[in-house]
């Protein structure tokens, strides 16, 4: 019927994207499920218009995107490959479409109601319906849903009927293709599907006001405790029991009120008592989730006194497994559960039947009983370890030296091996999503910024002394440059979207001004934006380095920012990102904040081919680019919009070399916290220890190690180890955010964290300084 209403709707109008799709998923176009979601995704991300779906040109849309980052640069461009799959799957349906829209002619034109019902069945033939029907139906009956297998064999019959009635009625009468759905659609209301029951044994699940079965062999009643069943009746009307009466007298159904509630418990209480023709079986619990104590039903002390001979059976929650087994499938997961557990039970008595139990399961005869089965499906749960693991051949096709990668992948992989695996390794992506991503958005910001650091360069003025009303300008400006061109206007495709960018713009002022205070404050200035190494079009070739076993590895990427100190020699790195967070020194030790460190070693190699003089890396930090909430004590203590001193809230976060603090904050020598940066100085002219400074020494030996920890890394790639193995300090894990948990079926059961040592700042710096272990 899907199929019918679909092709019926597409002959009419000019290929509607509703009954395309729904057309791909009725199962009956030669098209998978997965198929026909691929084709529905591809239609969403790239706006493909509905005349589109009959044109005979091959499907070529292209995405327009900001400039990837981040993981994406490592990714090839499968746009081409995704449009010729989608393309192929279009025909297998618009090819036999066309034969059928082709013969019906024009939607108006009135013709024979006998031919068009004649093109409907050649359009079936065409698609193979019969055939596909016919194997749905042999499909149920093996699988013993005998009443799937009638409703198909009925609809079908139903139908073939329909259409026989019609041409019978109004064979010759000419219709259009709208009188005709019409005339369908009159004809399938009347559809009635009667299904005898294909079996006798049956187990109904329902709720005793809506279940009416007149006959049961077993009843089970369940919850018979206090304000449950009977249900309590809660007043939560505006109506009183007189008004509704008064209601009612006057014929205006309402709901009943609560005396002729009371009387419907007491019927509903009578049926489900007396339903059952050979056993009643009724159960509630003696307390909630929370083991707060809950009162019996009327019903059960009813029952109680009735019957004094039968005494309840309690069950409670700490129950011994082996008490509680009624079912082959209870049985084996039982013994399944502590055979995984290494046989041994912190409760553990001479009396336990466990041994003995799976003694027994393991000698049980192949005798395909339930028992059987059910041993079959689980034994292998035994021996699962979701281990994953390459060949040696298989390694060095996928990751073979020298290694091409950006610092991006270096980090994924000492986050999981089998994640950098997944992404890098099969290249799988996570679909996108066709609503604005936090991606997109920030992929927004970092376009923007780029152009307008750009522009301040090209002008040589001095951030400074800029002016607010420029920066607000040229913002407005690239946003909306930029959002026309993100994704085929996804930015302008609603209000909400383009309330995001008004956002986006209004974010980046305060971000710029916040930028343009701290400067005032030090000696650094903006020199490049948006400087490539390794990548197409870039300024400087790939950062080159060594690992410890001798091979060569190829580093690539953009740096968001570089800043100068003027008539000077250090340099700082600055990275945008949405959110604020300092440098974790422990993560950069253990390889999973690598970028920041890794930026500075390609500009101490390579500085000087864009600069022309050697230039000495000083400082890295983030730049948090959406503004966190702070709390305050009172609400008068929180700097208005207009104080210079709320510019200067959000500070950046990172490292910075000791020697360039005068640089940073030319405010912090009489001692103090600096407004500038996260740094704190004594009376004694000693720093902090939560400040974000490290002496030179220090500043060299992290670099160091940072160079060692990238080579040691891609050791591990080229040597295909892809374990399933995501890092743990502390509580914290990458998996809650993963987009590939579903690929690795990470079970903290069965496989293992990666465990790293959770360190303060002196301790990393005093292993990297001193070689401590």
């Amino acid at each position: 019927l899907v199929f019918t209403r679909a092709a019926l709707a597409i002959a009419r109008g000019v290929w509607p994207h509703e009954s395309a799709i729904a057309l791909l998923k009725s199962g009956l176009a030669d098209v998978t499920p997965d198929e026909a979601d691929e084709v529905e995704n591809y239609v969403l991300l790239h706006r493909v218009k509905g005349h589109a779906w009959g044109d005979a040109k091959p499907w070529d849309f292209e995405r327009k995107r900001t400039r990837g980052r981040g993981a994406d640069d490592e990714l090839p461009d499968l746009e081409s490959v995704e449009a010729a799959r989608v393309d192929r799957i279009r025909r297998k349906v618009v090819d036999r479409l066309n034969v059928f829209i082709a013969a019906i002619g024009a939607a108006d034109a009135p013709r024979p109601l006998r031919q068009t019902v004649l093109d409907l069945f050649q359009l079936y033939e065409s698609f193979g319906l019969r055939k596909t029907l016919v194997a749905w139906m042999d499909q149920a009956t093996e699988a013993h849903e005998l009443e799937q297998r009638g409703e198909h064999e009925q609809v079908w019959s139903e139908l073939v009927l329909l259409l026989d009635q019609m041409v019978d009625l109004l064979g010759d009468e000419p219709v259009t293709i709208a009188d005709f759905v019409e005339i369908l659609e009159a004809g399938l209301e009347q559809f009635d599907l009667a299904l005898t029951p294909p079996t006798v044994d049956q187990v109904l699940v329902g709720q005793v006001d809506r279940t009416r079965c007149p006959v049961l062999h077993t009843a089970f009643l369940v919850g018979l405790h206090e304000g449950e069943f009977p249900r309590a009746v809660r007043e939560d009307s505006i109506l009183s029991d007189t008004e509704r009466e008064a209601l009612q007298q006057q014929r205006i159904d309402l709901e009943p009120g609560s005396e002729r509630r009371l009387l419907n418990e007491n019927l509903l209480g009578y049926i489900a008592f007396t339903r059952a023709s050979r056993r009643l079986i009724v159960t509630r619990s003696t307390s909630d989730d929370s083991g707060k104590p809950l009162g019996a039903s009327p019903y059960w002390l009813r029952l109680r006194r009735l019957l004094p001979g039968i005494a309840p059976q309690e069950i409670r929650r700490d129950a011994d497994p082996a008490d509680t087994i009624g079912t082959p499938r209870q049985m084996v997961n039982a013994l399944v559960r502590w055979a995984r557990g290494g046989g041994e039970d912190s409760n553990a008595s001479a009396a336990k039947p466990w041994p003995a139990l799976y003694q027994w399961l393991a000698t049980y005869a192949f005798c395909e009983d339930a028992i059987d089965v059910m041993r079959f499906r689980a034994w292998r749960a035994l021996g699962y370890t979701n281990d994953a693991k390459l060949s040696a051949d298989i390694a060095g096709k996928l990751f073979a030296p020298p290694l091409h990668a950006s610092v991006t992948r270096i980090e994924s992989y000492a986050t999981c091996p089998f994640k950098h695996y997944a992404q890098y390794g099969l290249k799988l992506r996570p679909r996108e999503d066709a609503d604005v991503t936090v991606m997109d958005l920030g992929n927004v910001y970092h376009s923007i910024l780029e152009r307008v650091v750009r522009e301040v360069l090209k002008t040589r003025a001095d951030w400074a002394d800029l002016e607010t009303s420029v920066t607000d300008a040229m913002i407005r400006e690239y946003a909306g440059e930029v959002g026309r061109s993100l994704r085929g206007e996804l930015m302008m495709s609603s209000a909400r979207n383009r309330y995001l960018l008004g956002h986006i713009e209004k974010t980046l002022n305060r971000v710029i001004a916040s930028q343009r205070a701290a400067m005032r404050r030090g000696n650094f200035r903006p020199a490049v934006a948006e400087l490539g190494f390794g990548v197409e079009g870039a300024t400087l070739p790939p950062f080159a380095l060594k690992t410890p076993a001798g091979r060569d590895v190829f580093l690539h990427g953009k740096i968001d920012r570089v800043d100068l100190v003027e008539k000077g020699a250090q340099l700082a790195v600055i990275d945008y990102k949405l959110t604020g967070r300092p440098l974790a020194l422990d993560r950069v030790y253990h390889g999973i904040s690598l970028q920041l460190l890794t930026y500075l070693l390609v500009l101490d190699a390579e500085g000087e081919r864009v600069f022309g003089r050697k230039l000495t890396p000083s400082a890295a930090f983030y730049v948090t680019l959406l503004r966190s909430l702070d709390e305050v004590k009172h609400p008068d203590l929180a700097p208005a919009l207009d104080d210079p001193a709320f510019d200067l809230m959000e500070k950046p976060r990172g490292i910075f070399d000791a020697d360039c603090v005068d640089h940073l904050d030319d405010d912090c020598g009489s001692g103090g916290q600096s407004d500038v940066v996260h740094l704190y100085v004594k009376k004694d002219g000693a720093f902090g220890d939560h400040s974000d400074v490290a002496d030179r020494e220090a500043f060299a030996a992290l670099m160091a190690h940072v160079r060692r920890r990238v080579g040691e890394l891609a050791d591990q790639i080229i040597g295909g180890r892809v374990d399933i193995a995501p890092y743990r300090i502390n509580k914290m894990t990458p998996c809650p955010h993963c987009e590939f948990r579903a690929v690795c079926r990470f079970d903290p059961g069965v496989n293992r964290y990666h465990n790293l040592q959770s360190m303060k700042r002196s301790e990393v710096f005093e292993r990297v300084t001193g070689g401590a272990s």
